[in-house]
Parts: structure tokens; sequence; C-alpha cells
């Protein structure tokens, strides 16, 4: 780490975070840092020896013996006045690790999902389809797991349920209006800086890396006429009138008027003008 060489596994950290926090469940963690742990009781940072390491940090936390129990936040007593301790000198070592919470903020790195700048693939992807998320298991499967028969087989309401249970399987999320993906499992606050400047959280980076999600990015957009074929599921209704309201279109789609040629006319001019 020393000469700028090391390279962070973001799959490595997602474990080796786990772990830290099975030994203490409060423990935070440095930007960009997979070998400095901050003890919550004691708030005191420990390095270890070795990235993903936490026998250092086991060793620290059997022994403390601090009774600070608020992650080195300011105890009551601090509050009142103490007998005079003339020249003592505070501990070189709690100097150097203390850091202040405004301190953490400015390091904190946010995971804002996979977004264009993390692959240009996902504008063309949340262009195609209309999918609330993705990852999950098969219709086929989970009919058969959850009623003993194939998805076809089964009545709307089943069919309903089964689809529900899809959405709740998915690993991923598309926002659509921010324009990103994100992992259903996406921790804001724990974003690590990948190369070429990319910043992740480890569930979102093991979205990016997955069969599943990168088959999904790649698949080709369909041509314009194969669009009245799109599965209905993926067809926002609610959006598209929206839409077509705030473009002034919306007598298009009406039945009383639509076959009225000069509406026709009227709206073709407008769209020429909206084209330039």
């Amino acid at each position: 780490m020393v000469d700028g060489t090391f390279v962070i596994d973001v799959l490595k950290v997602q474990e080796w975070q786990k772990g830290v926090r099975a030994i203490d469940a409060r423990a935070e963690f440095k930007k960009n840092d997979p070998i400095r742990i901050r003890h919550f009781r004691c708030g005191k940072w420990i390095q270890a020896d070795l990235p993903y390491d936490c026998t250092k940090f086991r060793k620290h936390v059997k022994g403390c013996v601090s009774r600070n129990g608020g992650g080195g936040s300011v105890m009551i007593t601090s509050y009142f006045k103490t007998t005079s301790q003339p020249n003592k000198r505070p501990d070189p070592e709690s100097v150097l690790d203390s850091t202040s919470d405004e301190e953490e903020d400015e390091e904190r790195n946010l995971c804002r999902g996979i977004t264009t700048s993390v692959s240009p693939r996902v504008k063309k992807y949340l262009a195609r389809t209309g999918s609330r998320g993705g990852g999950g298991m098969s219709v086929i499967r989970l009919a058969q797991e959850m009623f003993g028969k194939t998805f076809s087989k089964h009545k709307v309401g089943r069919k309903v349920d089964v689809k529900e249970a899809q959405y709740r399987s998915h690993t991923w999320r598309n926002d659509h209006f921010g324009q990103c993906v994100y992992a259903v499992k996406c921790l804001p606050l724990e974003g690590l800086t990948l190369h070429k400047g990319m910043t992740l959280c480890p569930p979102c980076a093991e979205v990016l890396c997955s069969r599943s999600f990168r088959k999904a990015i790649a698949k080709p957009r369909p041509s314009i006429k194969n669009y009245v074929f799109l599965n209905k599921e993926y067809q926002n209704e609610e959006l598209g009138t929206v839409f077509v309201h705030t473009k002034g279109l919306a007598e298009l789609f009406d039945v009383k008027v639509n076959n009225n040629p000069m509406i026709l006319i009227r709206h073709i001019v407008s769209l020429t003008l909206l084209s330039g």
C-alpha cells in the first residue's frame, strides 16, 4: 500500500468488514483503507499488520479496558471541573489516532450506484427496458417452487403473486429518473474508490461484476416497430400519460377526437417545430 500499487478487492473488503462487525457491531472504517478499524467502545483506531486482517483488532477488543461506552463521544462527567493534573501529557498515540466527526464526514465517499460514468451501457439499458430491476429468479422456477405448477398454468391472481416474488428476489433496482442502477442491498455511506475514480459500495460492485447484470446491459435495443411487442408489465402507462400531457399531445390519444384530421395536422406541425 505504501508504493501505491495496492488495488482494493471489494469482495474481500465486504468479507473483512463482516468479520470485523462480528467482533464489534459498531466498528468504523477508513475510506479506501482496508487495514484501519475504529473500536466503538474506546474510539481508538487500530491498524492491522496486513490488509483484510482482523487479528490485531480482535486482540485489542479482548483486552480493551475503556469505560467509555460512547464510541469516543464526550462523557457527561467532562462537563464538570476536575482536580488539576499539572504537567500531564496527552498520549501521543491517542492524539495521532483521534479523528473528529467532521473529518470523518469529509473523508466519507458516497455510493451513487452504477451510473453511466461507471458503465456507459447503463444509459442504453435503461432506455431499452421499463423493468423495475433485475437479477432475480425466473418466474418458471418460482412458480414451480411456490405452487408446484408451471407459470403458464396458473390463474391471473397466482401469476401476480409469482411476479411479486420475482421482484422481491431482484439483486438490483433500475432508477430511470436518476439514470443509474443500484444494488438492493446498497450501502450509500460505504463507497470505495475503485480504478478510474469509480465510487461504489461492495454490494453495487458485486452487481456490476455479476454475470446476469453484464448480460442484461449487453442486450441490444429493439427496433421501433418491435416495441409494440414489449411485455405489458414493462409499460408504465401512468408515466406515459404524464409525458404526453407535458408535450401537449394528449388529444392524439383521445378516441373521441383523434379522428379529426385538423387536430392531427396541428400536432404534426407542433412535433416538427419541437424537433427543430
